[in-house]
């Protein structure tokens, strides 16, 4: 992935699809599928668009099932 942190985030869909990822470059989100970029927001945008969809309580349900898991390796300290 070239844009974005060197951390991508895995997003697993409903239905199963862990294919998707997004990569952070602050204010810009970079979204991926199968590797391949599909598409970019700034936050600002995104949270304009939710709050004028009225989407705000569909945020809050999936903020319910979100799982974190940090499989990043540490760093050897030798």
């Amino acid at each position: 992935m070239q844009n974005g942190s060197d951390v991508a985030y895995e997003i697993a869909t409903v239905n199963g699809d862990k294919y998707f990822y997004y990569t952070k470059n602050a204010p810009t989100i970079f979204f991926y599928h199968k590797n391949k970029e599909i598409g970019s927001s700034d936050i600002k945008m995104m949270i304009k668009y939710l709050n004028n969809h009225n989407d705000g309580n569909k945020v809050n349900k999936i903020i319910k099932n979100v799982k974190v898991v940090d499989e990043r390796k540490t760093a050897s300290k030798d």
